[in-house]
């Protein structure tokens, strides 16, 4: 297992109240987090040998710093993401929208286990891709879960394995801006989508959808023939749901990575 260490200027900046992610996998809670403000996780090859040392250079391997190992790779040089920096200096994945993807492989089921994404990002043009999730395949036994856009909306993708729903958890356009969003997915129940820390939209009754164990890969940026074109600027994703506290901490990190308002 690699050992990665955070070396970046970016990422030695912290939300106010001194909050980081690995909190919320101390216990050992199933989930992954990735964060391209950290120098020290990304390396241009999808072994791992090659560091990324400044904007401009291809990602094709980025560690989950949350110490479950599900490590995102891309074996195809032309598909790999690149580093940029953005005018205020915070560091983020662009991903092309034609074929970027990232992927830990097969991983991350959480069967009929609750969860929490959450994740800053700008999507800059219209498409279909995830965010992160593992897609359904639309064949019996083969669902899936995952958090796209589409057409600039954030969506829940939930595959039972016989249908697929995309109930919309996010106002339309309102991916254009950088913004945090962390959604919810209370297993059998509903979904609830949280923009910049206001409940932005819920769907209810989930009860008709199967378990989300799985056969594809847990992804970000997307899957043939679905990708995204964005700015990712971090993201996390866990079993189980956050306390209204955790929430907030989770906002305000990712807030201070993406460089929008606390």
């Amino acid at each position: 297992m690699k050992i990665v260490t955070d070396i970046s200027v970016t990422s030695a900046r912290r939300s106010g109240r001194g909050f980081s992610p690995a909190w919320l996998f101390s216990s050992g809670a199933d989930g992954a987090w990735y964060d391209p403000g950290d120098l020290g996780t990304l390396f241009q090859d999808a072994a791992g040998t090659v560091p990324v040392t400044a904007p401009g250079d291809p990602v094709g391997y980025m560690a989950d710093r949350s110490g479950n190992g599900y490590h995102v790779t891309q074996a195809t040089a032309a598909a790999r993401p690149v580093l940029r920096q953005d005018t205020q200096g915070r560091t983020y994945l662009d991903f092309d929208g034609v074929d970027d993807a990232l992927s830990a492989g097969d991983v991350l089921d959480l069967g009929s286990i609750d969860r929490t994404a959450a994740f800053g990002v700008q999507v800059s043009g219209p498409g279909r891709g995830s965010f992160l999730g593992k897609r359904g395949s639309g064949a019996p036994g083969k669902p899936g879960w995952g958090l796209r856009s589409d057409d600039r909306r954030l969506l829940l993708e939930y595959d039972d394995g016989t249908s697929s729903t995309f109930p919309a958890i996010g106002d339309a356009g309102g991916l254009a801006d950088r913004a945090v969003h962390v959604a919810e997915i209370a297993f059998g129940v509903e979904a609830r989508s949280y923009r910049n820390g206001l409940l932005s939209a819920a769907t209810g009754d989930l009860s008709g959808l199967g378990d989300s164990t799985g056969t594809r890969d847990f992804q970000i940026g997307g899957q043939v023939p679905f990708f995204a074109e964005m700015r990712f600027y971090g993201g996390l994703v866990r079993a189980g749901l956050l306390t209204a506290a955790e929430r907030e901490h989770v906002r305000h990190y990712l807030a201070d990575r993406t460089g929008v308002a606390p």
